[in-house]
């Protein structure tokens, strides 16, 4: 991206530019929080609602849907509104289907909370994503337009991992000591048996590792069908469970944030690509501004062809380059 970005300079002049970089930080935080909800959310469908990872899946097409609905009527939102009011909207409605999933609980279940809090998401998403994406691009000159792409893929990367870090790290530091108090004296058990410290490290790391030390608790491998599995696979999910409340709820502050970015610097109409980043250098012009030194953005000057008359222009004609008229 930075060769695409060509000199410093001009990397600091584009980021000047409110525009390009409100919405910079608008798509940042929505991939921030479309991946990182979807991590948690994911294993909270599996391990503690107890569907496969096909029905899992499945459960996760509203967001889709929704994005495919809401998506294309944004560009008619954003004619009447602004870009501001779209976008910060969007964010809202992220941060709001954020806050739903986090309330959810094994007996609350998919209906009542995980469905309302997809189409939230969805609609935000769909809401935020094209208007953004259209201030970045179209905050540019043409000839930038690689930049502005670069720049936009770079974004989304970058919003995904930071959400899928932040939101699992969180997740995994609420989760530990959850798990840890809710098993009390048979988590000490677990430590204290032959080979018991891997065990109970596996149970606090991840509720995955919770679910493979419940299975191996006696009876079938492959089920828990144990007293002793039972006891830690419900302690996982419970402890899960709340600790998922928690990171979603610092993904629904982020997406706030996004929210009021969005409201304060991105300007409700497009204006001049660059019009507020200050004159360009001589080493930032594109190709197509040093052959066109009126920067007008016309065609290249061309030298006029001299037009000589009659036949005694011959051998002038041939020096010049011209065309003879008889």
């Amino acid at each position: 991206m930075a060769a695409a970005l060509g000199s410093p300079h001009a990397r600091r002049r584009f980021f000047q530019n409110r525009r390009f970089t409100a919405a910079s930080l608008a798509v940042t935080m929505v991939f921030f929080a479309l991946f990182g909800s979807m991590f948690v959310i994911t294993q909270f469908m599996q391990y503690v609602l107890g569907y496969s990872p096909l029905q899992a899946g499945i459960r996760s097409v509203p967001i889709a849907a929704v994005l495919m609905t809401v998506g294309p009527l944004s560009a008619r939102i954003v004619e009447k509104v602004g870009t501001k009011l779209v976008v910060g909207a969007g964010m809202t409605f992220v941060a709001t289907g954020l806050a739903v999933a986090s309330t959810a609980t094994p007996e609350l279940g998919y209906l009542a909370r995980l469905l309302p809090a997809q189409l939230l998401m969805g609609a935000g998403m769909a809401l935020a994503m094209a208007p953004a994406t259209e201030s970045i691009m179209g905050s540019l000159p043409r000839d930038k337009a690689g930049v502005g792409s670069a720049v936009n893929d770079t974004t989304r990367q970058i919003g995904g991992a930071l959400g899928v870090a932040i939101i699992g790290s969180a997740l995994a530091g609420t989760y530990r000591p959850g798990v840890e108090d809710r098993l009390g004296s048979t988590f000490s058990a677990i430590g204290a048996r032959p080979g018991g410290a891997e065990a109970a490290g596996a149970v606090s790391d991840s509720i995955t590792g919770a679910f493979s030390v419940a299975a191996r608790a006696g009876g079938d491998p492959q089920l828990i069908d144990t007293t002793a599995g039972r006891e830690i696979a419900a302690a996982a999910q419970d402890a899960f469970a709340a600790s998922m409340g928690r990171s979603l709820l610092i993904g629904a502050a982020f997406a706030l944030v996004g929210a009021v970015i969005a409201l304060v610097f991105l300007p409700a109409r497009a204006a001049d690509p660059l019009a507020d980043a200050g004159p360009a250098g001589d080493d930032d012009r594109s190709g197509a501004e040093r052959r066109d030194p009126s920067g007008e953005g016309g065609e290249p000057e061309v030298a006029p062809i001299p037009v000589i008359t009659g036949d005694g222009g011959a051998g002038a004609l041939a020096g010049a380059g011209g065309q003879v008229v008889d």
